[in-house]
């Protein structure tokens, strides 16, 4: 039986305090539409904390514009999701499957991937991605979700990169079950939905966007507080769900 591996959490409640923070869901390569969900928030560089829900990579148009601007803008963070955590092992040199998105990327950085000081330094930026990230006290940015029957600082890492249902049966989402009022938020995204408000003190961000839907975020004022939930359009449909079984 192979040792547990717990999501890795960044805490960021001190850099966030007395702060706004923008939470935006998963981009994949949208990066025209993240530009403009953070005109419509009037982000400030120089003083909002930026953080995405992950899946920076894969399907969208302009993938390394995307990874980019998180590496080397100041404030800005992302957790890692399901699509980094493929990447990540393909880079390790681990057997996957390189389908049409994962192409997509290893494609926008070909460049990086030919030089092996580039390489490797894209490669530790990738692996030092936290699962999870820290807000409030009572405020988590997580992926895919938890495990809401579990203590949000014992969940494992997989699980949080790719968890959709509660129970093995797949039945009830993880977000439908009753936490209590006390449950600390989370804020999420891998799970495409049509509204962000599902209940369950939980936060759906992710619209898919590359499938044509709408990018998604929400704000918290500089008190800690959940405020305006926000989202722009996709300009097209950048990417076919028909060809999601050849990515896998």
């Amino acid at each position: 039986m192979g040792k547990i591996r717990f999501a890795e959490m960044l805490d960021l409640r001190e850099k966030c305090a007395g702060r706004r923070v923008i939470i935006v869901g998963d981009p994949h390569g949208c990066f025209d539409e993240v530009m403009e969900l953070l005109k419509l928030f009037v982000w400030r560089m120089a003083y909002d904390i930026l953080i995405f829900t992950g899946d920076l990579i894969d399907r969208g148009p302009k993938i390394l514009e995307a990874v980019n601007f998180v590496r080397y803008i100041e404030n800005v963070y992302t957790t890692e999701g399901n699509h980094e955590n493929k990447l990540k092992r393909w880079l390790r040199g681990r057997p996957v499957h390189v389908g049409h998105a994962l192409q997509m990327t290893i494609d926008s950085f070909k460049e990086e991937l030919e030089h092996p000081r580039k390489r490797t330094e894209l490669q530790q930026w990738f692996e030092e991605l936290p699962q999870m990230i820290r807000i409030t006290d009572d405020i988590y940015v997580a992926h895919a979700g938890i495990v809401p029957y579990m203590p949000i600082d014992k969940q494992e890492a997989d699980r949080v990169i790719y968890i959709r249902t509660a129970d093995a049966a797949g039945n009830m989402p993880w977000w439908k079950w009753d936490r209590g009022e006390d449950a600390p938020w989370v804020l999420f995204g891998h799970n495409i939905q049509p509204d962000p408000h599902v209940g369950g003190r939980a936060l759906a961000l992710d619209g898919g966007c590359v499938f044509g839907g709408e990018l998604r975020g929400v704000e918290l004022t500089p008190d800690g507080a959940i405020g305006r939930v926000m989202s722009v359009p996709a300009r097209k449909i950048y990417y076919s769900r028909e060809r999601i079984k050849d990515d896998e």
